[in-house]
Formats: structure tokens, C-alpha cells, sequence
């Protein structure tokens, strides 16, 4: 767990134990607006080049150690990590991560 996460989660407890001190009708509006909001979106951790086992077959965006990004197709040869796309090559991608979903009209996810 990362230090944001805790903050998070401790600002959610304290944002739900401060409808406790609500009188009922309140907490039900609130309730209400609670159960209205998007759901959380999935934010996708990095995945560290050396602890990859299973490469994916699939194309996932790739950072080197200068913060640069690209999209393509992770590899691994000659034990140097590697990410190609259609135009370009990156090489010693430090990080990967998944892509996200691709939009989809009309709904969330």
C-alpha cells in the first residue's frame, strides 16, 4: 500500500463517520448522492522491466529512466528489454503498464 492510498482511504472513512453525526433524513440524501457517483476507475500500476516474467502480447505503454513514454510491443532480447511500435523503437524501457480500456459511447467502462 502507498502513501496516497492511506490518505485516501482515511479521508473516505472520516468523509462516512461524519454521516454518523447526521440526523436520518440527512444520512439518506447523502446516501443517495453516495450510490450516484461513477465508479472508481482503475488506475494501473507500473510494472518494473526486471521483475517481468510473462510478457504480454498485447501493447502497453512503456517509460525509460528519463520519463519518456511509448506505446507498442514489450520484448526482451539478449536480455536488453525493448518496446517497438509501428514508428518507433524504444530501448532499456525501465517500467510497463496495461492501456487502459478504450472508450466506449454512452457508458462508463
Amino acid at each position: 500500500m502507498q502513501k496516497d492510498d492511506v490518505i485516501y482511504r482515511q479521508a473516505a472513512i472520516d468523509a462516512v463517520n461524519s454521516i454518523d453525526n447526521l440526523d436520518a433524513k440527512a444520512r439518506g440524501g447523502i446516501c443517495i448522492n453516495l450510490m450516484g457517483l461513477p465508479p472508481a476507475q482503475f488506475e494501473p500500476k507500473w510494472i518494473p522491466c526486471s521483475e517481468t516474467v510473462d510478457i504480454p502480447d498485447h501493447e502497453v505503454m512503456a517509460c525509460d529512466r528519463y520519463g519518456e513514454f511509448i506505446i507498442g510491443y514489450l520484448d526482451c532480447k539478449d536480455e536488453q528489454w525493448i518496446c517497438e511500435s509501428d514508428d518507433s523503437i524504444m530501448y532499456d524501457p525501465v517500467a510497463w503498464r496495461e492501456l487502459p480500456k478504450p472508450y466506449k459511447e454512452g457508458g462508463v467502462g
